[in-house]
């Protein structure tokens, strides 16, 4: 087989990985770490408002008899909140409350990052020209109107950047030889035919004319 044909059956490749990578960028952009909540020994207040397991009030407690509830209901107890005159304390299955919050942090990203993306497609971009070198590369196609939202004080300039840096998390999941090295952004949606597949032959044609 050609070096040619090798590239080409690359390109195919990448073409049936498109979807993979796209869905798996949504799942890691802008994906930010979430401060947990001090547990058990770790709550360094000495008093505080107790909730049971159902939700029930059991009163203001000290961290000692909170600690001793908790443990003879096989929980955990966690402070949920140290605002205010009295700090709150829930006794709970903790592994169930992290999952659970992190579920409902994630399906809420994912909603906001599927609004910044509007779509992508991966391909292999000749280096210096030279088709037998090809570059994994992606052209990100992001909602203008929604970028202006999440990031105010940003210029459109700096998208770029913002997306790069995401995608360098996603090349950090991903074996060496498919890293994306490279990557074009715009607000022009993808040359599709009439049943919304990508017309790959143009969209190379007007890549390769910038």
């Amino acid at each position: 087989m050609s070096v040619i044909e090798l590239l080409k059956e690359y390109v195919r490749w990448i073409d049936e990985y498109r979807e993979f990578l796209y869905s798996f960028f949504m799942e890691v952009l802008f994906i930010t770490k979430e401060r947990e909540n001090p547990i058990n020994e770790q709550i360094r207040v000495n008093e505080m408002m107790v909730i049971g397991p159902n939700g029930e009030q059991l009163g203001v407690k000290s961290k000692q008899d909170a600690l001793t509830l908790a443990k003879y209901a096989g929980f955990d107890l966690v402070l949920m909140s140290d605002s205010g005159n009295m700090p709150v304390c829930k006794i709970m299955d903790y592994n169930r409350f992290k999952y659970e919050k992190k579920k409902k942090a994630k399906d809420a990203l994912k909603k906001q990052r599927e609004a910044i993306v509007d779509e992508c497609m991966v391909f292999g971009m000749p280096k210096d020209g030279d088709e037998k070198d090809p570059v994994v590369s992606a052209k990100i196609v992001y909602n203008e109107e929604t970028m202006k939202q999440l990031y105010p004080d940003k210029k459109e300039e700096e998208y770029r950047d913002i997306i790069w840096e995401q995608v360098k998390e996603i090349n950090q999941n991903l074996s060496t030889y498919k890293h994306i090295k490279e990557i074009i952004v715009t607000t022009e949606p993808l040359v599709k035919t009439t049943t919304q597949k990508v017309k790959r032959a143009e969209e190379m044609k007007k890549i390769l004319a910038k």
